[in-house]
């Protein structure tokens, strides 16, 4: 028989595609296939990046997405809505807050937007707030200067901020964020969630008020910590992690026979 052949479909969104490409790759070590499929759109992308498809590599497909061809497949809808709802509201919340901050807004959510921030935010948060529409986000949550990490709890920056040892401050918007929250703040106890008043809303002082609770609590960043060290001895060669990935692969191989 010839090796285990794995179809690999991610949701068309990168917080979803990029960890399921990760694992793509490290199966494709232990000689199993990987064809990996993409709506058209996201396939363009891939492999334009990658450039010519490397021989023994992961074997890209595409399907329709479902949009007509004159649709802008960069807009993403109700997503801008929700940002630009709440961003005023988060922008007086870390002005509030009186502490140094960066926060990331992609371009593409606020171009032509003359109402994203408060009137004056930017000149009166300038000695101390940048924003920027993108940054390395693993290596800004390792850096020692970061204190907390307000998130919209996708898996991705999940990880990314538990490997790090960073406390949350948790804003999820749909799907199983909602469910990272919980085990971010219930089950970990590594953040705090933001709580919404009567119209729904999350208001500047209750931000204000979770960042100061949030960094005047030292457990927080205690228990982030020990998180860190559990996942990170999880990750090392013997660890939770490789054997449940082992586990897995000896899986597949089996169904083969």
């Amino acid at each position: 028989m010839g090796n285990p052949h794995i179809l690999v479909v991610p949701f068309p969104a990168q917080g979803h595609a990029i960890p399921l490409m990760e694992l793509s790759q490290i199966l494709i070590k232990h000689g199993i296939k990987i064809t990996f499929v993409n709506t058209e759109f996201n396939h363009k992308r891939i492999t334009n990046a990658l450039g010519k498809e490397p021989e023994g590599q992961v074997h890209f497909v595409s399907i329709p997405d479902g949009m007509g061809a004159e649709e802008d497949r960069n807009h993403i809808g109700k997503l801008v809505e929700a940002c630009l709802k709440f961003m005023p509201k988060l922008a007086l919340g870390l002005e509030l807050s009186n502490r140094p901050f960066l926060w990331v807004v992609r371009p593409n959510i606020i171009e032509g937007k003359d109402d994203a921030y408060p009137e004056g935010f930017r000149n009166r948060v300038a000695d101390r707030g940048k924003m920027v529409g993108w940054a390395p986000q693993r290596a800004v949550l390792n850096h020692p200067s970061i204190a907390c990490f307000i998130s919209h709890c996708g898996w991705n920056s999940t990880m990314e901020g538990v490997s790090n040892g960073v406390p949350f401050l948790c804003w999820p918007y749909f799907a199983d964020q909602f469910l990272n929250e919980s085990y971010i703040c219930d089950n970990w106890k590594v953040g705090l969630k933001f709580e919404k008043d009567e119209n729904d809303i999350i208001r500047g002082e209750e931000i204000k008020s979770k960042v100061e609770k949030l960094l005047s609590d030292e457990n927080f960043k205690a228990r982030a910590l020990e998180l860190k060290e559990k996942t990170m001895n999880s990750i090392k060669e013997g660890g939770s992690s490789e054997q449940n990935l082992n586990s897995f692969i000896e899986w597949v191989k089996s169904c083969m026979k």
